[in-house]
């Protein structure tokens, strides 16, 4: 989870257990947080809802020395969906019907 969710949730990194190492990817290195207990719920073509347990990684820019537009460009990121969960189903991309999406 990046920059833009956390605040978006109004998460406090600071009370946070730190990640053993930070991340560095688009946007430089990120200082690196877990969420031990996280889960995510998916919502299935018949309406149900699945729930998948996890350790959520949330990683957090220093935007103290970056101009407006690089900071408001670090803000557009958007957190991904690891592989670490993306494994435990088969991905579906439907160029047909313009859609992706996850199965059992």
């Amino acid at each position: 989870m990046l920059d833009k969710d956390v605040n978006f949730l109004g998460i406090d990194v600071r009370r946070l257990k730190r990640a053993e190492r930070d991340i560095g990817g688009i946007g430089g290195l990120i200082s690196t947080y877990v969420v031990e207990d996280a889960s995510l719920f998916f919502r299935t073509e018949d309406g149900g809802v699945v729930e998948e347990k996890l350790q959520l990684l949330v990683g957090r820019h220093d935007l103290s020395g970056l101009s407006y537009i690089e900071r408001a460009l670090i803000m557009r990121l958007p957190s991904l969906l690891g592989r670490d969960v993306i494994y435990r189903f088969k991905l579906v991309c439907d160029r047909y019907h313009n859609e992706v999406f996850l199965e059992r």
